[in-house]
């Protein structure tokens, strides 16, 4: 368990976040984190449309290299002629599986994708918020207020793609 959060050091969090003092030193220190566990394997919700890709425009923003590859090299980037929102991502040495991507060639159908739906259609459990509609707002209040929640939350969410991933056996069906 780790989470990178910004802000002062509380002496009640628990041992799991990294306190950085700003953003940047944050994604410094992710980039340093993923380097030293080097995974062979990222798996995520929408991870290579949101995650990857909000993470790529903020290493932009401070002109950092976004050096994740197993050879220290940056992502390299395409998108689908067919459509603009879609993007796809290589890294070297590394393999990006989206677990929403990854359902659907399974041939799995949900009325909506969204985590907590399929959290709760397959494992019975869902997001850790009180209001899943309006977690925006939730999600600001714990980081202003109450960043050992907002490091649960997070937590939760990666266990949850965890869970899906072990249920629907997504990483067995990526390797056929």
């Amino acid at each position: 368990k780790r989470v990178l959060m910004i802000g002062e050091p509380q002496a009640d969090a628990p041992s799991y976040i990294v306190w950085v003092k700003d953003e940047k030193q944050l994604l410094i220190a992710l980039i340093e984190h993923l380097v030293l566990i080097d995974a062979d394997i990222f798996i995520g919700w929408n991870v290579i449309n949101f995650d990857f890709r909000l993470l790529q425009k903020r290493m932009d923003l401070y002109q950092l290299k976004f050096a994740i590859g197993r050879d220290g090299s940056a992502p390299r980037w395409r998108q689908n002629s067919n459509n603009s929102d879609q993007h796809f991502i290589e890294i070297a040495g590394r393999v990006v599986l989206d677990g929403i991507d990854l359902l659907k060639t399974a041939t799995y159908s949900f009325p909506s994708f969204s985590l907590d739906n399929v959290a709760n259609a397959l494992l019975g459990i869902g997001k850790k918020v009180d209001d899943v509609d309006n977690r925006v707002a939730e999600i600001t209040d714990n980081f202003l207020h109450n960043k050992p929640a907002l490091a649960a939350y997070n937590l939760e969410d990666c266990r949850l793609v965890w869970l899906i991933f072990e249920k629907t056996q997504l990483l067995e069906f990526a390797q056929l």
